[in-house]
């Protein structure tokens, strides 16, 4: 493990307590965090309480658990290390609350379970979003106050849902023991309130509660942790708030700020960057008003912030320049990313083909996509098992769950095998590169009708009577579904993602790709959930960031770049 710094140590060392720690970007919030939790669990020797460290992404936790390993075994703590849990928000109240005491409250006859979305008896479960019925997957709720409060986001938009449509629907689902991710974290706060024996045992199993990127915490976190707080838990928060880009989600780093300036808090901060060239911490600094210090030296090769002009349609040109930056910059394009401010952008970038097929088998043919030109097996496998509970009669409500979860029943992972098999083998899933009306069509219908016959007979799980409609070449093209040259020679390529998909890296060079309005909010600075987003692509980047602008727009943002320490690259 890589040593503190005097500012890091500090934290990490404090006493016992609450504690909040605001933290500038690139500053070591991992290093600290899980040093800090080390030390508490020295400081409470053998108390068998817990200490959980809670963040929001399983990169992140995967990263906590191996370092955290690596200083247990050179502190040598024994067996009081191991009194200590890391997982994310969502994962430790499942496995504590959800899991094994929230069928009760939702008044289920059968333990609790996450849906995936594709589960056909979900049909049924629909409210009024936006003037047309939407799936209970899209309804959101907040606890702002304590009160919940549900609305559905459209086209980037809070929809408000009224409360007696959306608890109904809550409460509907809730009993038959299903659970959206939205839903989940409320039937978490309401199990605490219903079953306060649940609370009083978490609070003590679990004194101290470290939560890292703190400024994601939404509504419904927030009041499950002050339940906690409340009933005796120590609450610990850690993040960066001009780095809250969950607003859509109630998250926008609210929680943070607050809990820093409460009283009996330990208000501590990180204020030196170890990620980012000089170039890029002074543009940071102009943008948030803060003074963070730079670690990093700038290197002889091409390094900074700079801005530069899209034209329209000129995406492959702009590619050519930013691929030529990085070559001044000695950076290899594999280690470079583009991102977006949402989805639209990045299937421009991408090059992502426009979806085919209707029904189930346009789940198979996105399936097939996602294997072949992503290489993103887990969604290909996803994407077929929705595809063929669409074509089973009455499936269990919770297969999809079951087979998502390592470790289950005998018969779901028997299914599980079946399908993966079928997800990996191009006898199976048809490869994308086949014409889609015809070959890939004509692969797919045998191979599907095989699996259906296995799950009759090996599952007990009947097919539709309409498996032939239901698997029509319907707005299917004569084309491939993935024309040659679609996928690029390992390592010549750069990755192209959305801003909210590289939060919490540290990437070589990024191309952040916006339009006026994103570019004047991140001018203006993270005060809006749009400025933010910037903010976060700017201190992404390690030594190269360039910002890419509408050609017709630079005259008008040139001068307020500059001024903040971007630089313009003709």
């Amino acid at each position: 493990m890589t040593s503190l710094s005097s500012e890091q140590q500090n934290i990490a060392e404090r006493p016992l307590g609450k504690l909040c720690v605001t933290a500038c970007a690139g500053s070591g919030k991992t290093r600290t965090a899980v040093h800090r939790l080390v030390h508490m669990r020295e400081l409470m020797g053998n108390n068998r309480g817990r200490i959980a460290l809670l963040s929001y992404s399983n990169v992140a936790v995967e990263t906590f658990q191996r370092d955290y390993r690596a200083l247990v075994r050179d502190r040598r703590l024994g067996m009081q290390g191991s009194r200590v849990d890391i997982a994310t928000l969502d994962s430790f109240f499942t496995t504590h609350v959800l899991g094994p005491h929230a069928h009760r409250t939702m008044n289920a006859a059968r333990a609790s379970y996450l849906i995936s979305g594709g589960e056909p008896f979900l049909k049924g479960f629909t409210f009024n979003g936006n003037g047309f019925p939407m799936s209970v997957t899209e309804l959101k709720v907040s606890l702002g106050g304590g009160t919940p409060s549900y609305y559905a986001t459209y086209k980037g938009t809070k929809v408000p849902v009224s409360y007696a449509e959306g608890n109904g629907l809550a409460v509907r689902l809730g009993k038959t023991g299903a659970y959206t991710h939205d839903l989940g974290r409320f039937w978490v706060h309401r199990t605490l309130l219903d079953q306060p024996f649940v609370l009083k045992a978490l609070a003590h199993r679990y004194p101290h509660i470290i939560i890292d990127e703190a400024q994601d915490i939404g509504s419904c976190h927030q009041a499950i942790l002050e339940l906690l707080n409340v009933a005796g838990t120590h609450i610990s928060l850690i993040g960066d708030a001009n780095q809250g880009i969950y607003e859509f989600a109630d998250a926008d780093g609210t929680y943070l700020k607050a809990y820093h300036s409460q009283a009996g808090v330990d208000a501590q901060e990180l204020t030196r960057n170890f990620r980012s060239v000089p170039a890029i911490v002074k543009v940071a600094n102009a943008l948030t008003g803060r003074a963070d210090e730079h670690d990093r030296a700038s290197p002889k090769t091409l390094n900074g912030a700079y801005f530069t002009s899209l034209k329209k349609g000129g995406e492959e040109d702009l590619r050519k320049k930013f691929i030529s930056m990085l070559s001044e910059a000695n950076i290899s394009p594999n280690q470079a990313t583009i991102v977006c401010r949402g989805n639209e952008g990045v299937k421009v970038w991408r090059g992502d083909l426009p979806s085919q097929g209707q029904g189930a088998t346009a789940i198979f043919a996105e399936a097939s996509l996602k294997r072949d030109q992503a290489g993103d097996y887990n969604a290909a496998f996803n994407l077929v098992v929705r595809g063929f509970l669409r074509l089973l009669s009455n499936p269990p409500k919770d297969l999809a769950n079951r087979l998502q979860r390592p470790g289950t029943d005998a018969l779901a992972a028997k299914i599980r095998r079946k399908l993966w098999g079928f997800t990996r083998a191009q006898d199976g899933l048809p490869s994308a590169a086949l014409a889609a009306a015809t070959d890939w069509h004509s692969h797919l219908v045998p191979s599907v009708k095989a699996v259906l016959s296995w799950l009759e007979s090996e599952a007990e799980l009947t097919p539709v009577t309409t498996v032939g409609q239901m698997l029509a070449k319907t707005k299917l093209k004569s084309a491939a579904l993935m024309p040659a040259g679609e996928v690029p020679s390992e390592g010549t390529d750069i990755r192209v993602e959305t801003v909210h998909g590289v939060k919490g890296e540290s990437i070589p060079a990024v191309m952040y790709v916006a339009n006026k309005a994103q570019v004047e909010e991140l001018i203006a600075g993270p005060k809006t959930e749009i400025g933010r987003i910037g903010y976060v692509a700017v201190t992404r980047a390690q030594d190269l960031f360039v910002l890419a602008i509408p050609d017709k727009e630079i005259g008008n943002l040139r001068a307020d770049l500059v001024a903040r320490g971007f630089v313009e690259k003709s």
